[in-house]
């Protein structure tokens, strides 16, 4: 493994201990173990309330009714303990390690794939969001290309007035412009 990638899962409504929760991840685990480059044993998903951390299916057998950990007495504790708090935000991490090198073309397609199903998996009730060094790459490639067109007409504003106050002329710089742009047009299409 050299590098998880981390999904951080919000119920809006502050549920985020409700069965439909727990469904849902496990809807979303099962379509992204289908995936290229993701090791089943590999994926660890905890449940988070007010900094207490648990084990997600051990979350899951303490306040489902039908699991026969319900009326055990640690599943009865852990229902008093954590029914004050679930007015308050919970999260599940769900942590998916690849198989490949994080930084690749096929861990980005990894990750495009796993938004894909996420988004499909989970409905407008969850917020969810990713993170790793896979999803900070990915961010990062997506906010360059993004950008660019803004660089290119900050070098060329830059350059303009360079020109401008070097030659004194209004005119001049931009016709320099325009040259030099229609040259790289011609070069690059």
């Amino acid at each position: 493994s050299l590098g998880p990638v981390e999904m951080v899962v919000i119920q809006k409504q502050n549920d985020i201990w409700s069965n439909k929760t727990f469904t849902d991840t496990q809807a979303f685990i099962k379509s992204i173990i289908q995936q290229d480059h993701i090791d089943p044993l590999l994926i660890e998903t905890l449940s988070w309330l007010n900094g207490s951390a648990i084990d997600s299916n051990t979350a899951n057998a303490f306040i489902n009714p039908s699991s026969p950990y319900y009326n055990s007495t640690t599943g009865f504790l852990y229902r008093q303990f954590t029914t004050p708090l679930v007015s308050s935000k919970g999260a599940f991490l769900i942590s998916i390690s690849l198989s490949i090198d994080p930084n690749s073309p096929e861990a980005m397609n990894v990750l495009k794939s796993m938004k894909s199903i996420a988004s499909s998996t989970f409905d407008s009730n969850y917020e969810f969001g990713f993170d790793g060094q896979t999803a900070n790459m990915s961010s990062l490639i997506n906010s360059t290309y993004n950008l660019f067109p803004l660089m290119i007409l900050f070098v060329i504003v830059v350059i303009y007035i360079f020109i401008a106050i070097m030659f004194k002329a209004i005119i001049l710089p931009a016709r320099l412009i325009a040259t030099i742009g229609l040259t790289l047009s011609f070069i690059y299409g």
